[in-house]
């Protein structure tokens, strides 16, 4: 029989094996590679995106923490604007109120009281004054405290003085003056507080 060296032939297809297997490990790595790079690059465009609407949410957030400091003092200011107001109202209107006292005072004196002294502290006015009976103290105090503008009427001091001719009772009578301006800062208060 001939001898056949079949020897460079396994050698050839070892070597064409090896070749291709050589060729689809790199093709492999290769797509591995890219598929990496890929997601890589959709990660790092995903985090990059992330970042950028982070930094517009804290500009945002910069902004908005700035328009409302912004109200903040705006609020402030209009309230002591408001104060402000109010105190130039309340000097308006006590700047006539001994001419707005004395026109509320006259229509409620009965006939036959006289005043002898006047005092005003702040809003609560002191009348001293004789009358020719308890029964006109007792009309004056209830007119008073129908007023509007007057409140709180009390009777600190009644004498009776007793002559051959004629009784006069002498009083000295407290009460309070109340403006419209001091009701609604009242007012206001009192819905602040509950």
């Amino acid at each position: 029989m001939t001898d056949i060296n079949l020897l460079p032939w396994r050698e050839e297809a070892r070597k064409k094996n090896q070749r291709r297997w050589r060729i689809t490990v790199f093709s492999y790595a290769v797509v591995v590679l890219l598929i990496a790079f890929f997601i890589h690059m959709s990660f790092s465009s995903q985090v990059s995106r992330q970042l950028k609407e982070n930094k517009m949410l804290q500009n945002e957030t910069v902004t908005l923490n700035a328009e409302i400091t912004r109200l903040k003092n705006a609020s402030d200011i209009r309230n002591a604007l408001a104060k402000r107001i109010a105190l130039l109202q309340e000097l308006e209107y006590n700047r006539f109120l001994a001419v707005k006292l004395f026109n509320e005072l006259t229509p409620l004196v009965p006939q036959g009281i006289y005043f002898s002294k006047m005092e005003r502290s702040k809003n609560t006015v002191t009348l001293s004054g004789e009358a020719s009976s308890n029964e006109m103290i007792a009309e004056l105090l209830k007119r008073i405290d129908g007023s509007i503008d007057l409140k709180n009427p009390s009777l600190n001091e009644v004498t009776v003085q007793r002559s051959p001719s004629t009784t006069a009772i002498k009083f000295q009578l407290v009460f309070q003056l109340t403006s419209p301006y001091q009701q609604e800062i009242i007012e206001k208060n009192g819905k602040k507080k509950r």
